[in-house]
């Protein structure tokens, strides 16, 4: 028996639960997912300039539009992102690859928008930038 006959077997045997159950949880790595009014939607990360908390509710912004109201906490947010987010204050988690510039202690995000990195997060937010850019051009 070859080792894709095994692979085979072992997909197989697997139940159909789990094998839906691990499709979501690939979906869920390059999504953000959240529930509002009863409907769960589905926003790709790569579409995300930053989300932003604005009095105790999460504000998603994207290119074109914004999201409010989004009743999650910022710390289970950090968690699940993609490494390309950087967190630049207590309130703001940035996408990356949206700075056109970063300057002193200050970020120009593609979409126009201004925003300062606090000093309690520069070092770690430059440190990050940093090992993103320099990724991407290997």
């Amino acid at each position: 028996m070859t080792d894709y006959d095994t692979e085979v077997l072992d997909v197989r045997e697997q139940s159909m639960d789990s094998i839906v159950e691990n499709e979501i949880e690939g979906i869920g790595r390059n999504f953000f997912i959240y529930e509002r009014n009863n409907v769960i939607y589905h926003v790709p990360y790569n579409f995300i300039v930053y989300f932003r908390l604005e009095d105790r509710k999460i504000c998603l912004a994207k290119e074109k539009d914004t999201i409010n109201d989004i009743a999650l906490k910022m710390s289970d947010i950090e968690k699940d992102v993609p490494n390309y987010f950087v967190k630049v204050s207590h309130t703001l988690i940035v996408n990356a690859y949206y700075i056109e510039r970063i300057h002193n202690a200050d970020i120009t995000l593609s979409t126009k928008e201004l925003f300062g990195i606090s000093r309690k997060y520069k070092k770690d937010a430059m440190a990050k930038f940093s090992r993103i850019y320099n990724k991407d051009k290997v």
